[in-house]
């Protein structure tokens, strides 16, 4: 098979550079078994799943942070009010 385009007209696949390709391109002499296949389907399937649980976990994480956030913004109001009412209580004293 002979490619048609601009990049390597006349010249055959197999001898045209693979960066040309899509990523994951096999010439035809190249195929692999099924056993190489499922392998990196199975690959692929693990990480697919790494990504999606690194992903929750950043999730997670970020509404912790906002927890802790909230947290000690009411923190500081509590102690405001603490302040607050003591300094009240040394005026009546």
């Amino acid at each position: 098979m002979a490619c048609h385009g601009w990049l390597g007209q006349g010249t055959p696949l197999e001898e045209l550079d693979r960066k040309h390709f899509v990523k994951g391109y096999q010439a035809p002499n190249e195929k692999k078994s099924n056993k190489e296949i499922a392998q990196q389907v199975a690959t692929s399937k693990n990480l697919a799943l790494a990504e999606v649980k690194l992903q929750r976990l950043c999730e997670l994480l970020q509404e912790v942070c906002m927890v802790c956030d909230v947290m000690q913004q009411a923190s500081s109001i509590t102690t405001i009010l603490v302040h607050s009412r003591q300094i009240l209580q040394c005026d009546e004293l």
